[in-house]
């Protein structure tokens, strides 16, 4: 089995990447997916946005906050020992990403947060898993609460970057 998990630094991604390693077993294989994302990225962290005075700098800090991300869930993998763990770093609109990897991976299982960095009560799913829902060519696992009791307090998050 092939899981891909969207990670954005929100606790409902961390949340999906802990189910993954639930779910694993033997031989399945697990990406996570890290998008650098220059809209997403000044709507989740509005004030270091306004801190960053050009847009190499801002996305100089996004790939900081990627490589970060990146470097947590590696050894989040290593501690459960998923033996076929990789992450993909790579910049672009996160859905239309999650969609194309799902595709040329031939992932078997999406796992995505319900909302992500942006997260208004208002909002029962966001624009992201809405779109994978309906253009991923896969079973779409929505993880819909972080109420879960999986630790999320090494998640960074792009407001915590300094």
């Amino acid at each position: 089995m092939k899981y891909l998990i969207a990670i954005d630094g929100s606790d409902h991604a961390h949340n999906a990447f802990m189910k993954a390693v639930a779910l694993y077993k033997p031989g399945d294989e697990i990406y996570t997916l890290i998008a650098i994302d220059l809209v997403h990225f000044m709507m989740a962290a509005p004030k270091l946005a306004e801190e960053t005075t050009t847009l190499a700098d801002m996305k100089e800090k996004m790939l900081a906050n990627g490589n970060k991300l990146s470097g947590q869930y590696a050894e989040l993998a290593d501690e459960h020992n998923i033996a076929k763990y990789k992450t993909l770093l790579l910049e672009g609109n996160p859905r239309e990403l999650i969609v194309k990897e799902v595709a040329e991976r031939k992932i078997d299982i999406l796992i995505i947060g319900q909302v992500g960095l942006i997260n208004n009560p208002n909002i029962s799913m966001g624009s992201t898993s809405t779109y994978c829902i309906r253009n991923c060519q896969c079973d779409v696992l929505l993880f819909w609460s972080d109420q879960t009791g999986y630790e999320t307090k090494n998640a960074t998050k792009f407001s915590e970057i300094e």
